[in-house]
């Protein structure tokens, strides 16, 4: 129970403490985060978003007949040694994974907004059903949004070639991961599996 006034801005610390944790992974540069470092899926989302930004910027660039967009397309393709055809493939399943999350996120915001709205509206006594029904069902949300990026990652894994994916699957772990949580990079290569792929899902 929400007890008078109260419980409007509870339910909105509620619901922004969870988007922000829905929309993290949208964050163009990683930040350092302390305790239990990131599952597999949040890291490559970082990747899969960092990816549809570069091409996003490239294609500005051509369209303001600007140079540079050509390198900044290829920017990702060189740094990993891809071939043309795994970038290609690459940026396919990127980009289908970032459509599929920036769905999710439209309806997690869309169901935010109609709880504020109906616990502005709402008497005392209602206003903790409301939050408790919100809640459950911003956390389908992020179920599906982490099964959305698992299959990303399997997709992924299928449609490029193996050395493609180790190669990949490294930079996962040791620059995203790095730059999110350095200890759980030293400590995956020091144990069995070293890379973020050994376990689509944490």
């Amino acid at each position: 129970m929400f007890p008078g006034r109260e419980g409007k801005p509870l339910l909105q610390r509620l619901l922004s403490a969870f988007l922000g944790l829905v929309l993290v992974a949208a964050a163009q540069t990683p930040t350092l985060v302390k305790g239990t470092p990131p599952p597999t899926y949040i890291l490559y989302q970082i990747l899969f978003h960092q990816i549809m930004a570069l091409e996003t910027q490239a294609n500005a660039l051509d369209a303001s007949a600007k140079v540079g967009g050509a390198d900044l397309r290829a920017s990702f393709q060189k740094q990993l040694g891809l071939s043309d055809t795994d970038t290609a493939l690459f940026k396919v399943v990127a980009g289908t994974c970032v459509a599929q999350l920036d769905a999710e996120d439209a309806k997690a915001m869309k169901t935010i907004a109609t709880a504020k709205a109906s616990v502005q509206a709402a008497q005392p006594a209602q206003q903790s059903a409301i939050a408790s029904a919100t809640i459950s069902q911003l956390g389908t949300f992020e179920t599906e949004r982490t099964a959305i990026s698992n299959g990303c990652i399997q997709n992924l894994q299928h449609n490029v070639s193996a050395k493609a994916f180790a190669r990949v699957d490294l930079y996962v772990s040791s620059v995203i991961g790095s730059k999110t949580h350095p200890i759980a990079v030293a400590t995956a290569a020091t144990g069995p599996g070293a890379t973020a792929g050994s376990a689509v899902k944490q």
